[in-house]
């Protein structure tokens, strides 16, 4: 077993990656020398990793050898532990282990683990409870899903008081080995934003998905649930831990009432019982939105910060980046970019986008990874409906699956969508079709640009298009 007090020179394999990008950050803080390897490719990660001067390698043969190395952690990704990086590295006797046990190991240095797990919702609620933290002058730990929130990294170590983790069900290494990744977990406390199937890769049902949760929520100290995600709340029944839940749900413990728009969100009361918190405001968009915030102000609760600080550290966040993101806001249009990808998340950030502008949005959709595509290509077909016009990109593959074993394509969603009664709605094959489609039309009043890929980089040949 690896010792990360003693540990003083790490490999990442992967660095640039979401998560991986964020623990060499936080291991950076810690006073260790990082490194990794990755593809050339631009990632949104990479600003930040630079400006730490983290040294990331894209030719294996530039990698030193194990002298310089204590520890190499991988991922699912490039092949995990198969990785002729990782086979060299172990064979010269560097230590490897997973993302998910060094998260293991991570959170055994810190007073208390916050664990923020759900199919939807983790990064926005993660991201908004390490900056609560942060105002409220805790000085947190935390890793979460992104590059950045507000203006603060997506990955940072302050002190040994509180550590901040996304608890992801994803397996540990497809398909050799599909442990959930929060089975390493034992945090002091769990936030379940909600639970919904996804990962076909490592799920073959949702029935699967629930067992998986189940058995993540008797590891943990503490468990705070939404109650209006019908799986989360009977997971929590079955897993005999003691839970409070928040939602709109008349079956709530903590109930959302009194919801109103306000100059810069949205504000609520929040009624338990006979009592009510009155005013409590929050500077993000959508009733998804306002449930993330409702779970961070009882995990803030339950640590034992004061009402009236809870309200004011959470009501200005803006939102992690890539999440109901505004790029672009000039002479009547707006340009929004999301991470959405699961057919349930699409449907709610259409939603947010009209309540928010008072308009339809077009949609720029770019599927990410064809086995989320082929399982869920029903769902897919209806999520675009409350969009003005959706344009579907071609799909998006995971470095962690071979696409050469799947048929579908993102004509295929297209299809199913239409079957479905939704007409407007279209593939394009790629960049340059895509911006001649939208030059012949008006230009609409909100974009949107959705997907785990690289669909973000679209935004200034939009914005010339459509100058």
């Amino acid at each position: 077993m690896t010792n990360l007090q003693t540990t003083t020179s790490i490999f990442i394999l992967g660095i640039k990656g979401v998560a991986m990008a964020q623990i060499a950050s936080i291991l950076k803080k810690m006073g260790k020398d990082v490194s990794g390897y990755d593809t050339e490719e631009e990632f949104i990660t990479d600003e930040e990793l630079h400006k730490q001067n983290i040294t990331i390698y894209t030719s294996e043969d530039k990698i030193p050898s194990v002298s310089k190395f204590d520890l190499a952690i991988f991922s699912a990704a490039h092949g995990g532990d198969s990785n002729p990086i990782i086979r060299r590295l172990k064979g010269e006797g560097t230590v490897a282990i997973s993302q998910a046990e060094f998260l293991q190991q991570l959170s055994k240095m810190f007073k208390k683990t916050v664990a923020v797990c759900g199919a939807h919702g983790k990064t926005t609620a993660s991201a908004l409870l390490s900056y609560a933290l942060i105002k409220l002058g805790a000085k947190p730990s935390y890793i979460v899903g992104s590059s950045s929130f507000d203006e603060y990294p997506a990955g940072d170590f302050q002190s040994k008081d509180y550590l901040v983790l996304e608890a992801d069900e994803y397996g540990v290494n497809p398909p050799t080995d599909k442990t959930p990744k929060f089975h390493f977990l034992h945090p002091s406390l769990t936030l379940c934003t909600n639970i919904d199937f996804d990962h076909p890769d490592v799920f073959d049902s949702t029935e699967e998905v629930v067992k998986a949760y189940e058995k993540f929520f008797k590891q943990s100290g503490g468990l705070i649930v939404c109650a209006d995600n019908v799986l989360a709340v009977q997971t929590a029944k079955q897993s005999g831990v003691q839970f409070s839940s928040y939602g709109f749900s008349e079956k709530a413990g903590f109930r959302i009432v009194g919801k109103k728009p306000i100059s810069y969100g949205s504000c609520f009361d929040l009624q338990s019982g006979e009592s009510l918190i009155k005013g409590i405001g929050t500077s993000m968009y959508g009733d998804h939105n306002i449930l993330n915030a409702v779970g961070v102000y009882l995990v803030l609760q339950s640590l034992g910060f004061d009402e009236s600080q809870i309200k004011e550290a959470i009501k200005e966040f803006k939102g992690a980046k890539r999440r109901f993101e505004v790029v672009y806001s000039k002479d009547g249009l707006t340009i929004v970019d999301d991470y959405a990808h699961h057919p349930v998340e699409i449907k709610a950030i259409i939603k947010a986008a009209f309540e928010r502008y008072g308009a339809k949005p077009v949609v720029i959709f770019q599927p990410h990874t064809y086995s989320r595509t082929q399982a869920l290509i029903e769902e897919f077909g209806k999520a675009f409906s409350e969009s003005e016009h959706a344009y579907i990109m071609p799909i998006f593959a995971s470095a962690r699956e071979d696409k050469s074993s799947f048929t579908v394509t993102h004509e295929d969603l297209v299809a199913k969508a239409k079957k479905q009664g939704f007409q407007a709605i279209e593939a394009v094959s790629n960049k340059d079709e895509l911006m001649a489609k939208l030059g012949s039309k008006e230009a609409p009043s909100v974009i949107m640009t959705l997907g785990a890929g690289n669909v973000y980089k679209l935004h200034s040949d939009i914005i010339k298009a459509l100058s």
